[in-house]
């Protein structure tokens, strides 16, 4: 923040929907708020004025959280601040993030006593097509190439879901530089000639031919928020595309006019393939979903 922007007046911190905030990479920056935010309240705490008078601090007030429950809170105009975390679900993550910005916490639970979260009560529209493709791990990559040159020739909007940020960035620079075609003076080249893949890149010639008449974005928790924001507008906005991402781009994200999921590396949970496959097949459209197998794995399919 500036410097003219003053924290140690702040008294509530809300941390609306903090498992998405984690899932799309803020922990750092969280962290770092709340660090700031802790930094100006201890430089802030000597108040001789209060020490003379003998305040030691504000009344105690009550706030009913059920019918049945009450739980002391500081006054608010005393010098302290309330953190407030929300949350759909409860993971290690969350555990961990209240601890850190909070302290001697209440945990309210507003779901249903009889409700459960249930992965085989989610559905998967009906309109979309779910596929698998069980190839060698040597093989996965020209697979994949294949199947991304055969959906931009249909000028589709596809999600290509990677495990990590590093791989995302691999093949981002890999297929961004590399899947193009020869100029096309090939023909001149002889057996053992070496082409390197910059100067085909490079080439300024436009009767050249590029393979993937299509732009690749890149999506990840490791971006800043700015770049995120930029990525996701400029993908929605086109009118075909190839977006890699990691499970960031699972949740919360809206592109109506995709087509087709690549699941590239499996999903952790039943309930992450739903997410991701959930970005196909909205309102009623139809797509396509493809799962990456080893063949080991082949049986958890059939």
């Amino acid at each position: 923040h500036t410097a003219a922007f003053k924290t140690n007046n702040i008294r509530c911190l809300v941390l609306d929907e903090a498992d998405r905030l984690l899932d799309m990479g803020f922990k750092r920056d969280i962290i770092r708020i709340v660090e700031e935010l802790d930094k100006a309240k201890t430089n802030s705490e000597y108040d001789p004025i209060s020490l003379l008078k003998g305040k030691t601090g504000g009344a105690k007030s009550e706030v009913t959280i059920r019918s049945e429950e009450t739980f002391p809170l500081r006054d608010p105009s005393s010098n302290s601040r309330q953190t407030v975390l929300l949350s759909a679900t409860l993971t290690k993550g969350i555990a961990e993030l209240a601890d850190f910005a909070m302290k001697d916490h209440i945990y309210v639970d507003a779901l249903d006593e009889s409700a459960t979260v249930n992965p085989e009560h989610m559905v998967i529209p009906n309109t979309v097509k779910q596929k698998f493709i069980v190839t060698h791990v040597k093989h996965r990559l020209f697979t994949l190439s294949a199947l991304l040159i055969s959906k931009a020739q249909q000028s589709s909007k596809v999600f290509v879901f990677m495990a990590t940020s590093q791989m995302v960035d691999y093949h981002y620079e890999l297929f961004t530089r590399c899947l193009v075609k020869m100029p096309k003076n090939r023909g001149k080249l002889k057996s053992g000639d070496i082409v390197l893949l910059d100067d085909v890149v490079q080439e300024s010639d436009d009767d050249d031919e590029v393979v993937l008449d299509i732009e690749f974005f890149k999506l990840h928790g490791s971006m800043d928020q700015a770049s995120r924001k930029d990525v996701f507008t400029r993908f929605r906005s086109a009118k075909k595309g190839v977006l890699l991402c990691t499970d960031v781009a699972a949740r919360g994200i809206d592109v109506p006019t995709a087509d087709c999921i690549v699941q590239y590396t499996g999903p952790q949970s039943d309930e992450d393939y739903i997410h991701r496959v959930g970005r196909t097949g909205r309102a009623g459209k139809s797509g396509f979903s493809f799962i990456f197998l080893p063949h080991e794995e082949q049986d958890f399919v059939t």
